[in-house]
C-alpha cells in the first residue's frame, strides 16, 4: 500500500521490487525472573521494526520529481501467546538435545507448547531494550542454554536470537528468554505400553 498526493493506492509489485517490513514483538521478561506473581498477562507490548524500501521505487510506481509517497506499513498485530508458545519449543527442543530428554524437569513447558498453560508471559519473555548490532552472516539463528538460581531452584534457561545476522549496522533484532525448566531428573513413561513383536518377520 503506498499513499500518494490524490490517496492510497495498492499496487502490484514483482518480488524484487516489493518493499518490506518485519515487526519483532517484545514485551517485558519472564515473569519468575522479575519475582512477579503469576498472572496471564505479558504487560505492555511492544515491537522493533525492520523496513527495506529498493532503491528503484520511485521509477517502479511513477513517480515524478518532487512527488512524495509513503510506503504503509499494513501488517497485523501480533499473538504473543503463539509467538511465545513457538519460542517454548524452540527452547525445549534444544533442551532435550543438551540434556536428554530425561536430563532435566521441564516444569510447566510441555503444556505451554499445547496450549494448556495460560500463564505463558511467567515463563517467555523478551529484552525490551534497544538490541545490539546483528551477528556475523550465516549465524540465521541463535540459542544459547543457561541457567540462574530462583530460590532454591536451578532453573535452565535458553536464549533465541531469531534472523540473528539481520537487521541494521547498530540494530539486530531482539532476544527471547525462556525458562526451559529445572535442574533434576525428569522420569519419562511412554503413553502406552509397546507392542510385542513376533520372533520372525515374513517380508
Amino acid at each position: 500500500m503506498v499513499e500518494l498526493a490524490e490517496g492510497e493506492r495498492a499496487i502490484d509489485l514483482a518480488t524484487s521490487d516489493h518493499p518490506y517490513f518485519l515487526n519483532m514483538p517484545i514485551w517485558r521478561p519472564p515473569g519468575v525472573m522479575l519475582g512477579m506473581p503469576i498472572s496471564e498477562g505479558f504487560g505492555p507490548p511492544g515491537r522493533f521494526t525492520y523496513w527495506y524500501v529498493p532503491p528503484n521505487i520511485r521509477r517502479t510506481i511513477g513517480l515524478k520529481d518532487g512527488d512524495i509517497a509513503r510506503v504503509i506499513d499494513t501488517s497485523g498485530p501480533h499473538n504473543l501467546t503463539s509467538f511465545a508458545r513457538a519460542l517454548a519449543k524452540i527452547a525445549y527442543c534444544n533442551a532435550v538435545m543438551r540434556y536428554g530428554l530425561d536430563g532435566f524437569r521441564p516444569l510447566v513447558l510441555p503444556d505451554i507448547i499445547l496450549g494448556k498453560y495460560p500463564n505463558v508471559a511467567y515463563f517467555v519473555g523478551s529484552d525490551p531494550t534497544q538490541p545490539g548490532p546483528p551477528y556475523p552472516r550465516g549465524q540465521q539463528h541463535s540459542v544459547g542454554l543457561g541457567d540462574l538460581t530462583y530460590k532454591s531452584l536451578k532453573l535452565l534457561t535458553a536464549s533465541i536470537r531469531l534472523f540473528s545476522d539481520s537487521g541494521a549496522s547498530d540494530k539486530g533484532m531482539p532476544f527471547y528468554t525462556v525458562i526451559v525448566g529445572a535442574e533434576g531428573r525428569h522420569e519419562v513413561f511412554p503413553r502406552s505400553r509397546l507392542p510385542k513383536l513376533p520372533r520372525k518377520l515374513l517380508v
